[in-house]
């Protein structure tokens, strides 16, 4: 004969209920001072916001409603048992509470995880994506909040692999247009340069990565001049800059090729690189502009105010520098059209135009040697 369920007397029910409010307190307290402790403030932000609040309400109702049967359905008989559909529902209420509580708070706690939040918000951008075609903004300034607050390394990877996912999915929907990243691309330069918790060198090698795959998909299409296009190319150039300025030597030439065709980034790194007395990058740098120059000559005015802008820094800043840029101008000043003078005055105006007042300096300067050593010559 299989065992009876306990016997609904006045004893069991005041002990059922005592169990429920039990759970209801646990529910709102003793998890969230556990949450406090051990999470980071990031972390926390975000399970406590309005997604994580709306299951810890649902199980907040179940558990009232449980309490109430108990006091307004449930009678237990103060002398003997309730009858067997009572005794049955009163104690599987109590089983499939607890069984609730646990699975939620559980879950709640796997969750809690940073990996877990990250891919959680990348899935729900995506989803929100494919419906209606644009990034939910909450749900991406979560993510970004915890990229931004996250320590260098791992835990910021994880958000850059979310960002990277995210970038790849919404390419390759119907809905996706050109412009659609716009925020992600900038929030993704917001991670890595945080003044706190900026990004390691790992983490700044990723992000080139995946704006050049983001790049490239957009060149696949023919969307070059499109907003997100451009946007990364300048966002390459941000993060470029500050590689050349705080990371290693490796992470800011892998910058450098991926900005290998735009001549104002290249200008700006090589410019940064000198300044910081990183010759090796400042060289390559000048090396990438001297071969896009020499792509198609004559060298013109137009093609060469940045070439010349960082050649005059070289030629101002040291023995060898100058020798280096020296060596530049003798091979090929026959090959500035309409002369290499006039190429340096059109360079100077440039500079002066766009307030790059000590570039414009070192340009005078150089012109001024350039035509003094034309007089020796003569």
């Amino acid at each position: 004969m299989p065992p009876l369920p306990p016997q609904l007397t006045e004893t069991w029910g005041a002990a059922y209920l005592q169990i429920l409010i039990a759970l209801l307190v646990f529910a709102f307290g003793v998890p969230a001072l556990i949450l406090q402790v051990t999470l980071p403030e990031d972390v926390r932000r975000i399970i406590f916001g309005r997604r994580r609040m709306a299951s810890w309400l649902i199980i907040m109702i179940w558990l009232g409603l449980f309490c109430l049967a108990f006091v307004w359905l449930l009678h237990p008989c103060p002398n003997g048992s309730s009858s067997d559909w009572q005794n049955i529902l009163a104690g599987a209420i109590v089983t499939v509470t607890i069984a609730l509580a646990i699975g939620f708070w559980w879950r709640n706690l796997y969750t809690s995880a940073r990996e877990r939040i990250a891919r959680d918000l990348e899935d729900s951008l995506i989803k929100t994506f494919r419906r209606r075609g644009f990034l939910e903004e909450n749900t991406l300034s979560d993510l970004i909040y915890l990229g931004v607050h996250g320590d260098p390394g791992i835990e910021k990877r994880l958000v850059l692999e979310a960002i990277d996912h995210l970038a790849e999915k919404v390419q390759q929907s119907e809905k996706y247009e050109g412009d659609e990243l716009e925020d992600v691309i900038r929030d993704l330069e917001t991670t890595l340069t945080s003044k706190d918790k900026p990004g390691s060198d790992r983490n700044f090698s990723l992000a080139c990565t995946i704006l050049t795959c983001v790049r490239n998909r957009l060149e696949d299409r023919g969307w070059s001049s499109h907003p997100d296009a451009q946007l990364v190319q300048s966002t390459l150039g941000g993060l470029g800059v500050a590689a050349v300025e705080t990371k290693a030597q490796s992470t800011a030439l892998a910058f450098l090729e991926a900005v290998a065709s735009d001549r104002d980034t290249l200008f700006e790194m090589g410019l940064v690189a000198l300044r910081a007395e990183r010759f090796h990058i400042a060289t390559a740098a000048l090396n990438k502009l001297e071969a896009l120059a020499e792509f198609s000559l004559p060298l013109t005015a137009d093609r060469t105010v940045n070439l010349l802008g960082l050649l005059a820094h070289f030629w101002n800043s040291g023995i060898s520098t100058r020798r280096r840029a020296e060596s530049f101008l003798a091979r090929l000043k026959d090959s500035f059209s309409p002369s290499l003078q006039e190429c340096v005055e059109k360079s100077l105006e440039y500079h002066y135009g766009i307030a790059r007042y000590d570039t414009a300096d070192k340009l005078a300067k150089m012109l001024q040697d350039i035509k003094g050593a034309q007089v020796g010559q003569t």
